[in-house]
């Protein structure tokens, strides 16, 4: 991920387009790819602790005193804490895992976007790393159903503020013809994440569910660390600055340029149509896997954490490298990677949830990971393509808040409204499979759908390669306080 290029200058675009300019960070690679990983590792605790709460709610965190004796309840432990558990219902445990991050994205989504510009975005990740690993805390020490939903939504506020920063950080130290492979390499921490917190309910099984809350607040506090002492906002010089400071816009005008950009507006709609799938899968596959299948907690923790870990990590390189190298003439040129991905996902999820044996669901789930985990990254990388330097964190911070809003609304209540619908289905959750095989492949099919009509929209003009590099020259005669260019571009070819 080479870091050689000149920066084109800060003055804004043409009013009548949103093309991408030359991104060319101003920091060496070791320090990118250093700033990369903690902020990976800052993504990775969000995804721990917020996927820990579905994954110890059959294992030991929600009690099930409502359940007949006939239901297995699989909540086997060594350490005796299933009889310190906190009691609520279905639709309940639909509203921490989904509607909690809905109500977080509505209150807070704007502030959040207006606190990820220049010069303070690491602020925003340390004090959101801070405020999970104090809901960590809180959850540990919570007795009833709402101070678990507070702690909920303290964790959905960390994990607002953590993805817009990043990604206007990520795009300001990676070149933009690797911003696919970088933001796969972010994307890897949701696959990190899943296969810690599915671990936890190994670890639930001799150590209670409250030390385990506990030992993610520890890590969390290191992860804070890291981000306070390591992690640096990429140098602007003072002609950037000046520039900048001239390319604000007010809410209404992001708004404005937001919805005129018609594949901005699907590719929005094509991410929160796979996050309902997405939201939905992580918030109920626990419970499949322990109700349905009679799996217990230990045993389904290990093997979903191997499969998502390996599976997945192989999708997002795979993802990464192969849309980049596919995509150097034509950007649009992603989209269509992605529904071919959605489309493959959606055929192996269903045998995933209807088969009757663990060992061929575990399989079936491997192969979906490594498919479905080959779009998180170019996805958000398209967001950059349509985009100047000027609208891209607003963008980023925009397009994750309307996809987790719609995926978390919808996405984890849907299934116990489904399985409501039938009596045999509702009795001890064997109805979760059947829920989910219809939830999931939908929504990943009508995703590829907009992803395809995403693609069709975009410009067609050739996107930026790796042979050509942006020299940068300021001349002595221009007057500083005029708005004409302040450098002169000239191209060439190099190979880098």
């Amino acid at each position: 991920m080479g870091q050689f290029c000149c920066k084109k200058s800060g003055y804004r675009a043409r009013e009548d387009s949103d093309v991408s300019d030359v991104n060319v960070p101003t920091v060496s690679t070791p320090k990118a790819v250093l700033s990369l990983l903690i902020i990976f590792a800052v993504y990775v605790g969000v995804q721990v602790v917020s996927l820990a709460y579905p994954v110890l709610f059959p294992a030991g965190l929600r009690c099930y005193q409502n359940y007949t004796s006939t239901c297995d309840m699989n909540i086997k432990s060594k350490n005796g804490c299933q009889v310190d558990c906190i009691e609520f219902t279905d639709t309940q445990q639909g509203i921490l895992t989904g509607l909690t991050l809905t109500a977080v994205y509505l209150i807070a989504g704007i502030p959040l976007a207006k606190a990820t510009g220049v010069g303070s975005r690491v602020p925003v990740l340390a004090i959101g790393q801070l405020i999970l690993t104090g809901m960590a805390i809180l959850t540990a020490f919570s007795s009833r159903f709402f101070i678990i939903l507070l702690a909920r939504l303290g964790a959905g506020l960390s994990e607002a503020a953590c993805t817009p920063a990043a990604y206007s950080l990520i795009s300001d130290y990676f070149v933009v013809m690797n911003h696919a492979k970088a933001l796969s390499v972010y994307h890897f921490a949701t696959n990190i994440g899943v296969a810690a917190a599915f671990s936890l309910g190994f670890l639930n099984f001799y150590v209670c569910w409250r030390w385990v809350f506990l030992s993610l607040a520890i890590a969390g506090g290191c992860v804070f660390l890291l981000v306070i002492f390591f992690l640096r906002e990429p140098p602007y010089d003072s002609s950037d600055s000046l520039m900048s400071s001239q390319d604000l816009y007010t809410i209404t005008e992001v708004f404005q340029r937001l919805i005129r950009n018609r594949p901005y507006v699907y590719l929005c709609l094509a991410s929160s149509m796979r996050n309902v799938s997405t939201y939905a899968l992580w918030a109920w596959l626990p419970t499949f896997y322990s109700k349905v299948l009679s799996i217990p907690s230990e045993e389904y923790g290990v093997n979903i954490a191997l499969v998502v870990l390996f599976g997945g990590g192989c999708g997002c390189a795979i993802g990464g490298i192969l849309t980049d190298r596919i995509s150097r003439r034509h950007k649009q040129n992603k989209t269509y990677v992605i529904a071919i991905s959605h489309l493959t996902a959606a055929s192996l999820m269903i045998g995933t949830l209807l088969t009757l044996s663990p060992s061929v669901s575990f399989g079936l789930l491997f192969l979906y990971c490594l498919v479905a985990e080959m779009a998180p990254g170019p996805a958000s990388s398209i967001v950059q393509d349509l985009f100047s330097a000027n609208l891209r964190s607003s963008a980023f911070a925009a397009y994750v808040a309307i996809g987790s809003i719609v995926g978390s609304a919808v996405g984890p209540i849907l299934v116990p409204a489904i399985t409501s619908l039938h009596l045999s289905w509702h009795a001890c959750d064997q109805g979760v499979g059947v829920a989910l095989a219809i939830v999931v492949p939908s929504f990943y099919l009508l995703s590829s759908l907009l992803f395809i009509i995403t693609g069709f929209l975009m410009p067609t003009e050739e996107a930026l390669n790796e042979e050509t590099i942006y020299l940068k020259y300021e001349t002595s005669e221009v007057d500083a306080e005029s708005e004409a260019e302040r450098e002169t571009l000239f191209y060439g070819s190099l190979s880098i």
